[in-house]
């Protein structure tokens, strides 16, 4: 019992200390602020310093007065030409202590919003390589069409579900294709850092077959879609051995990005003579 009034004098003396402390902390009172535009652009800065991000406060809002007091924040990344908005609310928190809990998505719709400019970045670069990249607003258009593809023992799933949209033709290498790959998993982990990764979990880019001179792209044939971050594994050649069937004593990303690149190629040949 002497213990147990220990503990629990010693956490709620942690709380007050919290509670009292003129910083942002997690915890706060019902009536209490949320993260300011200087916190969250300090939290995003700190994140995702490996992007070397420069936020500028564009415009706040009170959503909801208090109690539990929500915030809309505009702002945008100068370093990236990247607008995004985010909540800083308080609301119940978690841990069974009373009074409120500073919370904000801006690490996610941060990421969110840098995985599209990923996306528009590579466009121009896929033009000589005979692959088209969708935009973002054909990705959404493909996304909410009610398209599906066969799996399994007949199950019926979404033709277009993925993060990335890869359209290639019977003159896409298998070697263009993989090395697109490779390209998008560099700009989602830019010297080795996890915080795009680890914020946004699992990245899916899916590969589909189109004759050139299609331009209905909901006419393409899927071939396959490329994993990274699959169950947590962000390393190159760890990423490839999830994607490809190679031998358990391969581990060498070179021999592992060959084997890719003829995947690649078997399925483009594949759909071409169909």
């Amino acid at each position: 019992m002497h213990t147990f009034l220990q503990l629990a004098l010693s956490s709620l003396f942690t709380v007050c200390i919290l509670l009292l402390s003129g910083c942002s902390f997690l915890l706060t009172t019902e009536q209490g602020d949320p993260y300011t535009p200087a916190d969250v652009v300090s939290m995003v800065e700190k994140e995702f310093a490996a992007l070397q991000p420069h936020l500028v406060i564009q415009s706040t809002a009170v959503e909801k007065e208090k109690p539990f007091q929500r915030n809309l924040y505009h702002l945008y990344d100068q370093a990236h030409d990247i607008f995004f908005t985010c909540t800083a609310n308080v609301r119940r928190p978690t841990l069974p202590f009373p009074g409120g809990q500073r919370t904000t998505n801006a690490l996610f719709n941060y990421a969110a919003a840098y995985s599209h400019y990923i996306n528009a970045n590579i466009i121009p670069s896929t033009a000589t390589r005979n692959i088209r990249l969708t935009t973002e607003a054909e990705a959404q258009e493909l996304q909410t069409s009610k398209l599906t593809r066969t799996v399994g023992m007949g199950d019926k799933i979404p033709l277009f579900q993925a993060n990335h949209f890869v359209f290639v033709n019977a003159d896409t290498t298998g070697e263009d294709a993989a090395n697109l790959c490779k390209q998008i998993y560099h700009l989602y982990r830019p010297h080795n850092d996890d915080a795009l990764l680890r914020t946004l979990g699992l990245r899916n880019i899916a590969f589909y077959y189109l004759p050139s001179g299609q331009e209905d792209l909901k006419k393409a044939v899927y071939l396959m879609t490329f994993r990274i971050n699959r169950e947590g594994h962000k390393e190159w050649n760890k990423v490839l051995k999830d994607n490809i069937n190679c031998p358990l004593d391969i581990t060498d990303a070179n021999t592992q990005e060959r084997e890719l690149a003829n995947h690649f190629q078997h399925l483009i040949c594949q759909a071409a003579a169909k």
